[in-house]
């Protein structure tokens, strides 16, 4: 998947890949269960056998977005087991098991209304579920707007640190958040921590290393300048700092 993305780069293509598949089982499933209910509004019968083949296509669609749901995990997420990931990877199967008993229940019982309705029920509460928290990984870890000069570094925030560091803290180790990171301190410092990151003990944490092929000096120092602007002259009332960058 990797050379996906870095070609899809090339083309100024740099958003995550899930959000284009995923509307695609959400909308089918959802559709499938507002045709059955058409069919005991309208009582029409040809409309049972719709809901089965949309359901079945919700099914076709679900992989595509299971797999670029991991591939954007692990890219902009490190492969972080993050709590909204738990939870839709859960989902994601109970909604595979429930197409699947549709799909399987409309081919043995054409009559089981009924039972294709309750299914397809607990299917749609299922996708508000996914919905809910793909919302909050994404949305529910905003920090302030940056002012236009900053805002390729909110970008490079939200790509790839939004994830484990929610508001300014740590999902991972929640004693040490970033808001009051040390390393924010001087940018050199701040650099050095993303090329080759430490936990205060020198040892290896869980943080992914940001070499220059992933982060080039110019988007670290953007992404330096964002983080203090949203966590530490927010909370001050200071001045930025204007650092320099090292020598190339």
């Amino acid at each position: 998947m990797t050379l996906i993305y870095d070609w899809l780069a090339k083309i100024n293509y740099t958003h995550p890949l899930h959000p284009v598949f995923v509307h695609f089982p959400i909308g089918l499933t959802a559709g499938a269960f507002f045709l059955l209910l058409g069919f005991y509004l309208l009582k029409r019968s040809s409309l049972p056998l719709s809901a089965r083949h949309v359901a079945v296509l919700a099914m076709l669609f679900l992989p595509f977005a299971v797999i670029t749901g991991i591939a954007d995990w692990q890219r902009f997420y490190a492969g972080v087991w993050l709590p909204e990931i738990k939870i839709k990877v859960i989902l994601a199967a109970t909604l595979f098991i429930l197409l699947t008993l549709v799909i399987w229940l409309g081919l043995r019982k054409r009559s089981a209304n009924g039972l294709l309705t309750g299914l397809l029920a607990l299917a749609v509460a299922n996708i508000g579920a996914l919905g809910y928290f793909g919302g909050e990984l994404v949305y529910g870890s905003r920090v302030p707007k940056a002012p236009v000069a900053l805002q390729a570094g909110q970008r490079t925030f939200e790509s790839n640190c939004a994830g484990c560091h929610p508001r300014g803290g740590n999902i991972i180790v929640p004693q040490l958040p970033l808001r009051s990171a040390p390393q924010l301190k001087e940018f050199g410092t701040f650099l050095a921590f993303l090329r080759n990151p430490k936990m205060p003990d020198r040892t290896t944490g869980m943080m992914p290393v940001f070499p220059a092929s992933k982060l080039s000096d110019q988007e670290v120092r953007q992404l330096y300048l964002y983080l203090r602007f949203a966590f530490v002259e927010s909370r001050r009332g200071e001045m930025m700092p204007q650092p320099e960058m090292p020598p190339q």
